[in-house]
């Protein structure tokens, strides 16, 4: 029975993994303990901000409120409405942010918890990083995103046993989102399309 429940949990929380995001990684260090930066890679960041800056000034002539910071506030508010949607398994709220294939994929994840409570809570509030945005002939538009947040995740079972995390540690995850928006409609929602 124990090796039973121990198989349910992990399937459950890789599931969740894939879906919701990954861990965090410790940056490299050298023998010293000192934090190694790569130059190519500080060079090579230098350029992709240029070009990020150069794709929000696109964003920005498709229609002046899209500035960075509304774009990235709008993306963080519908990230949060997600997951908590995802823990509380209803997606009714959020089914305007997602495409059909995403949510039956949250739909399938929310079937494989019956009799397991999800918990996610976020420690502090998470951040959006925007990778990149493509604006194509028709206006829609398309933004990668990373998302970072420390949260603390656990499962219960139906007698409210911790069976997942049990010293309830957080860690921070990364989830990599895609969203998509048509410029011509500017009161229709981001929608999530894609998650890495």
């Amino acid at each position: 029975m124990v090796y039973f429940l121990a198989v349910i949990t992990l399937l459950i929380f890789y599931q969740f993994y894939k879906i919701m995001g990954r861990s965090d990684f410790a940056p490299e260090h050298n023998e010293g303990g000192e934090l190694v930066f790569d130059e190519e890679e500080i060079a090579i960041d230098k350029i992709q901000q240029r070009e990020l800056q150069r794709q929000f000034g696109l964003l920005g002539k498709a229609h002046r409120t899209l500035t960075p910071g509304v774009v990235i506030n709008d993306l963080l508010d519908i990230f949060e409405k997600i997951h908590h949607a995802f823990v509380q398994g209803i997606l009714s709220d959020v089914k305007n942010f997602l495409s059909p294939a995403i949510q039956g994929q949250f739909e399938n994840e929310i079937k494989q918890r019956k009799g397991y409570q999800l918990h996610i809570l976020f420690l502090r509030k998470p951040e959006c990083f925007i990778k990149q945005i493509d604006i194509d002939d028709d206006k829609n538009c398309t933004i990668d995103t990373e998302f970072a947040s420390e949260q603390l995740v656990y499962i219960e079972d139906k007698n409210g046993v911790i069976v997942d995390n049990p010293h309830k540690l957080s860690e921070t995850i990364r989830n990599y989102w895609v969203f998509k928006k048509n410029l011509a409609n500017l009161s229709a929602p981001w929608m999530l399309v894609e998650m890495v």
